[in-house]
């Protein structure tokens, strides 16, 4: 609950960098995971640590289920109070 308004305060603001916060970071996620992955995909002699893929793994989910669970959820949460 908490989360949505915070999150609709921030697009009620004059300020692009706060309406955009959040889908430009699931940009950068998702692109980076491609890249990861199209690296990965060829045989070059590049390697990247476990630990960093894990990281942009958990980020990666978390904004996903943040940025679309919640709306799901509010949208759920609207249909239900209809």
């Amino acid at each position: 609950q908490e989360v949505s308004k915070r999150w609709a305060s921030d697009m009620q603001s004059d300020s692009w960098l706060s309406k955009n916060t959040r889908p430009m970071s699931l940009i950068f996620l998702t692109i980076s995971m491609v890249f990861l992955i199209l690296l990965d995909s060829f045989e070059w002699s590049f390697e990247v640590s476990s630990g960093w893929v894990d990281l942009l793994q958990t980020l990666l989910v978390t904004v996903y289920v943040a940025y679309f669970g919640s709306r799901g959820a509010e949208k759920f949460q609207s249909i239900k109070k209809k």
